[in-house]
């Protein structure tokens, strides 16, 4: 089952590696032109990011761009009328 990632902590060290060891085996693939699989294909992902991080933004838009998705940036401050 999929698990959502938003500490660390919620990961044992044997977790955190193979997620390391699968960047590195994703970049070397890049590297080599075999391009991103398209896991995120006809899924769009949404994310909350707070003011500033302009290049941490578009990396995580192209990324899942490049993995098929579309990313829905969801502005950190939404003037208190939506709960988070």
């Amino acid at each position: 089952m999929a698990k959502d990632f938003i500490t660390f902590l919620d990961y044992t060290t044997a977790e955190l590696t193979a997620l390391l060891d699968l960047a590195a085996e994703l970049r070397r693939a890049w590297h080599a032109g075999a391009g991103l699989p398209q896991n995120l294909a006809g899924k769009a992902v949404g994310f909350l990011w707070e003011p500033g991080g302009f290049r941490n933004r578009v990396s995580f838009e192209l990324g899942i761009a490049r993995m098929g998705g579309v990313a829905i940036h969801v502005p950190g401050q939404l003037d208190g009328r939506e709960p988070v």
